[in-house]
């Protein structure tokens, strides 16, 4: 069956093979139809080539001029997203600046919260400068009223009171008086000072924070004016920029206008993806100038195609040909491995029982009934049962024992290949035989056998001596 296999394989192939005979012809074939069916195509379409060429020309000429379009489209978008982005950062600067503007006021009310006291000196300024006034001039009044009454009192004691002494003490409260005046005004005027000192400083203090607040208040009114150019900027860089985009999408549509379906003119005007529908028509239009240049090389290549076709029908007639032959071979290739199947099949059932029950004969012989019973299958090929009545595979053995159970399943087969005594040839067949096994195999050999010629190829004593111990007649030659 391996060897049919083998041939089949080699000289046919199969489904699954790429390089054999088979499967070569089959692709010629197939090459070869498809060439007829590409022949027989150019025979009816030998005119309809060129309408085909001259309709991808329009084509080609259509996608050009829309995807010329999304192009100029396109450069517009890109300088109205320039003007938009310059639009962006004059709207970005006016919101910082309001930022801006919000922080200062907030600085401002902070300035005015924390400085509420110097803030309001001015009037409390008013209100002491009143009372200092009043408290001085109520106080002069009083010491001129009391210098008067002093003075008085000294005239009339000098007029009524003639003792000198008492005149010298009355005398004295002048003096006293106006010591005494001038410590009450001393300590007044170092309070008027020191109100003073008080008063400067604060008044140094109320200058420099409404400084930083006339500042803060200057800074507004310069953000706000920026922001109201900015605005006006603003406006009017979207209103010239809409009335520009405006004007050259009308000026696109009209070049168009007469080269473009009106719909597919508006609807590639409307585009939103205008770079991804580019990218779209360009590949369009490449493939659309291959396909283009595939149609003008099939047009210079038809009259020398159509030339062959004659030779083509020929080949392909005797390539189908050489393939039915192939096909006869490949069919006997079948019927052989189903009749060998069938053979074996029934070999299987009729002369395998009888076989197995020879072979377990010899083994059993062999083995000094060690093993007695073998059976063979497809799966696991011999098997042998054991003492207890286990089955094991024949490769589970010592070696010593396989070597036994092939050289009885080989002589076993000798019975059945031929009914006659076909000779016996045993070449070291007994290397890893132990001095047991060795005077068994040769007993049995020598009583199963005696009518067929063997002979035995060795480099060893051991078969000899054994032969002669059991008077086993052997002729020896020594080379």
């Amino acid at each position: 069956m391996d060897r049919i296999n083998r041939r089949q394989l080699d000289e046919i192939g199969t489904g699954k093979s790429r390089e054999k005979p088979i499967n070569i012809l089959q692709r010629k074939i197939e090459y070869l139809e498809n060439e007829k069916l590409d022949l027989k195509k150019y025979e009816n379409f030998k005119y309809e080539i060129e309408e085909n060429k001259n309709n991808l020309k329009n084509e080609i000429n259509n996608l050009e001029n829309e995807n010329n379009l999304l192009k100029e489209i396109k450069i517009i978008s890109d300088k109205e997203n320039i003007e938009k982005e310059k639009i962006k950062i004059k709207e970005n600067i006016k919101n910082e600046n309001n930022e801006k503007i919000n922080i200062i006021k907030k600085e401002i009310i902070e300035i005015k919260n924390n400085n509420k006291n110097i803030l309001e000196l001015n009037t409390e300024k008013i209100k002491n400068n009143k009372k200092i006034n009043k408290e001085k001039n109520k106080l002069n009044k009083k010491l001129i009223t009391f210098f008067i009454l002093i003075i008085l009192i000294n005239i009339l004691q000098f007029i009524f009171i003639k003792d000198k002494l008492i005149n010298f003490i009355f005398l004295l409260t002048v003096p006293t008086y106006l010591i005494f005046c001038f410590l009450i005004k001393n300590k007044l005027n170092k309070k008027i000072k020191k109100e003073e000192e008080i008063e400067k400083n604060n008044l140094i203090n109320l200058e420099k924070i409404n400084n930083e607040i006339n500042n803060k208040e200057n800074e507004i009114k310069i953000l706000e004016k920026n922001n109201n150019n900015l605005e006006n900027e603003i406006n009017n860089s979207k209103n010239n920029l809409l009335l520009k985009i405006n004007l050259e999408n009308e000026k696109i549509k009209n070049n168009y206008l007469n080269k473009i379906e009106k719909n597919k003119l508006n609807n590639l005007i409307n585009e939103k993806n205008i770079n991804f529908e580019i990218e779209n028509l360009q590949n369009e239009i490449n493939n659309k100038k291959i396909k283009l240049s595939s149609i003008e090389l099939e047009r210079k290549n038809i009259e020398p195609k159509l030339d062959n076709l004659s030779k083509i029908e020929e080949e392909l007639v005797n390539n189908k040909e050489e393939l039915s032959t192939l096909q006869k071979i490949n069919l006997s290739f079948q019927l052989a491995k189903e009749i060998l199947e069938q053979s074996y099949d029934k070999m299987r059932n009729t002369v395998t029982p009888k076989f197995t029950q020879e072979l377990s004969k010899a083994i059993s012989e062999i083995t000094n009934e060690k093993y007695n019973r073998i059976i063979f299958n497809d799966e696991d090929g011999l098997i042998i049962e054991l003492d207890n009545g286990n089955y094991v595979p024949a490769s589970k053995l010592s070696i010593g024992t396989i070597d036994q159970l092939y050289l009885s399943l080989r002589l076993s087969m000798a019975e059945e290949l031929s009914k006659e005594n076909l000779p016996i040839i045993l070449d070291e067949a007994f290397a890893y035989y132990d001095e047991e096994r060795l005077e068994n195999i040769l007993k049995y050999i020598n009583k199963k056998f005696n009518n067929h010629q063997i002979i035995i190829f060795t480099c060893t004593d051991r078969e000899k001596e054994i032969l002669k111990n059991n008077n086993i007649e052997y002729n020896y030659i020594e080379l």
